[in-house]
Parts: structure tokens; C-alpha cells; sequence
């Protein structure tokens, strides 16, 4: 049996650290690739899982590009040398490491001379703002074909915010979305028609029942009243995490709104439907190459996919003021 030499980098204690294994090149499932990862990028994801002590030992990274190595039998809308982008799989190794096995629906191919930086980026945003905006709300994924449409955005400045309301924009929905005011002009450039000042009221900013649907990106403790407030009636409320406060109440139910959750990872966790992530990045790439939108990147790494930088990586990102991502690359 073949092996290669490869470093992982592994969490224990709220830290990354390396280590260095002996691995098989050989794959679990017969769907799946073996990918030598490139470049990847880290998200808040990635840093709350480094506060929970049971990520020990884990290898984490949900965005990533890379070259495929190997294929399993079933694999044949790839070939070995393709370059492809991913998010992969909360339930296996992640992309903090020299080499990784992933699934094969998961992935996406990208051209040889497309940017690694900018792709690394986009993965794990990307999906999660697709599967808000077309699996769950059903907006219509084309150009200017959801006219009359709106959406209110907490915290539309962060990396998932920034990819969604430029999708949004794309398919013709009206966007407001929150920040500081020093980042309107960055809301304006990722297609939000109007910023509001997160520390004003938002229903006297917008004025309410004028909202399909609120999107809160922030955190489901902070802001129900407001987002009841301006979505319309039948409309729909949006999380992307778990809180501590109940958001099932009267009020949510006298204006029979829908809550609806977002987790990236429930279609790999489940075995659901995991060929439409591989199809929502081929269809974000193509936006992409044709300039409707753009990955967000705030600092690049460029000495290794190792855990002296993903360390420094999860400080900044912690630091909550970081509006793109931190691109690390492989040496």
C-alpha cells in the first residue's frame, strides 16, 4: 500500500497544533477524491469549533482549493490533476492539512489559471447565502427576476453578508442591510441599496411589514422585535446559528412568519442531496468569472498551512473586525 508523509493540523485546548502522520493513499467511500489542498481560508466556524474542547484532535478548515490526486470508481466527472474548490464536511477531516479526502459531490472544478486567493475564499459563504436565498426563501436564481422582492441583512459587512447581498442584488431583491457607518460604502459595493446604522432602530430605518424576509447573521439572542417588526406578514426569519432566547412567540405567530435555520453542513451530515452543493459552486464560479460578483479578501498568508498561522488567523478573526477573509497559501 502506498503512503505519504503529511502534516494535519490538529485543535486541542482552543489551539491549532502540527503533527505529522504516515497516510494511506487510499479513499473511504468509492465517490470520493483525494485533493493536495493549496490554499484555504478560515471562518468563524473554524474558531468557535477551537473553543469547544470536544474539537480535540480534530482537523478543521471548510474552505479550501486544491488538485485532485486521486479518484474512487464512481468518480467520473473528474480527472486526477483538475483543480477544484469545497467546503466539505463538518463530520470529516477538514482542509488544515497537506492532504484531504472529500467527497466528490461536494466539489467544483475552477480553471488552472484561475486566482487561488479568490477562490479560497468563497466555498462555505457561498453556499450558505445560496441555500438562504434559493433553497429556503425560493428566490429565483437569475439575473433581475425577483423584482419587487426585499430582504433586511444583520450584520451584511462579514464574509457570508457580503457574498449574500451581492447574490441578492444579482437576482433584482431590494437589500437592506446593517453595519457601522464605516462600512456603508462597503455595503453599497457588494449591492446593499440601503445600509442602516447598526446601532440605530431598524424598524424606524425601514419601517415595518416592508420585508420578505430578515436575515439575522449576527446572532438569534439580539434584535427579534426589530425583525418581526419589518418583515410582512408570511414572511420569513433567517438563522445561521443557535441561541439562547426563545424566538417562538405571539408575535411571531399572530404574523405566521417562518423560521427557517441554515447550516451548511446538514446536506453532508445527512446524505442529503450533496450533489447540489458541487452544482451551487459551479453556478457561483460562473457568476464569478463573469464579473456579477466577487470573493472578499482582507489578508493574505503566504508561508504554509500550518499552525503558527492558522493561531494568528483565529486571533484576528476573533477580533470581529475583519470584513474579507484571511487567505492562507501552501508553501
Amino acid at each position: 500500500m502506498e503512503m505519504i508523509i503529511m502534516n494535519k493540523v490538529i485543535t486541542n485546548k482552543g489551539k491549532f497544533f502540527d503533527k505529522t502522520y504516515e497516510m494511506p493513499l487510499t479513499l473511504e467511500t468509492d465517490t470520493d477524491v483525494l485533493i493536495e489542498v493549496e490554499a484555504v481560508s478560515i471562518n468563524p466556524h473554524d474558531v468557535k469549533a477551537l473553543a469547544h474542547k470536544s474539537a480535540d484532535q480534530r482537523v478543521l478548515g471548510f474552505d479550501a482549493v486544491g488538485k485532485i490526486l486521486k479518484l474512487g470508481s464512481l468518480v467520473d466527472q473528474f480527472k486526477v490533476g483538475d483543480r477544484v474548490i469545497y467546503a466539505g464536511s463538518d463530520i470529516r477531516d477538514g482542509s488544515f492539512a497537506d492532504y484531504q479526502v472529500v467527497d466528490s459531490r461536494l466539489i467544483s472544478k475552477i480553471e488552472d489559471s484561475a486566482s487561488v486567493i479568490d477562490y479560497a475564499a468563497v466555498p462555505l459563504v457561498a453556499i450558505t447565502a445560496y441555500e438562504i436565498l434559493f433553497d429556503k426563501l425560493a428566490f429565483k436564481f437569475e439575473k433581475d427576476s425577483n423584482k419587487g422582492k426585499s430582504i433586511f441583512v444583520l450584520n451584511g459587512a462579514g464574509g457570508v453578508g457580503s457574498l449574500l447581498t451581492q447574490l441578492a442584488n444579482w437576482a433584482g431583491i431590494k437589500v437592506y442591510a446593517t453595519s457601522s457607518k464605516r462600512n456603508f460604502k462597503f455595503l453599497e459595493e457588494n449591492g446593499v441599496t440601503n445600509p442602516l446604522d447598526y446601532s440605530e432602530d431598524f424598524a424606524e430605518q425601514i419601517g415595518e411589514n416592508k420585508v420578505d424576509a430578515t436575515i439575522n447573521l449576527y446572532n438569534p439572542d439580539y434584535y427579534l422585535q426589530d425583525s418581526i417588526k419589518v418583515t410582512h406578514p408570511f414572511g420569513h426569519l433567517v438563522y445561521v446559528t443557535v441561541g439562547n432566547s426563545s424566538i417562538h412567540n405571539t408575535e411571531v405567530f399572530s404574523k405566521s412568519l417562518t423560521i427557517d435555520y441554515e447550516l451548511m453542513f446538514t446536506k453532508s451530515m445527512y446524505g442529503y442531496k450533496q450533489e447540489t452543493q458541487g452544482l451551487i459552486l459551479k453556478n457561483i464560479i460562473g457568476l464569478i468569472k463573469n464579473g456579477e460578483i466577487t470573493s472578499r479578501v482582507e489578508s493574505i498568508i503566504t508561508d504554509g498551512i500550518n499552525a503558527k498561522n492558522l493561531n494568528y488567523a483565529a486571533k484576528q478573526l476573533r477580533t470581529g473586525h475583519q470584513r474579507g477573509k484571511i487567505i492562507i497559501l501552501k508553501n
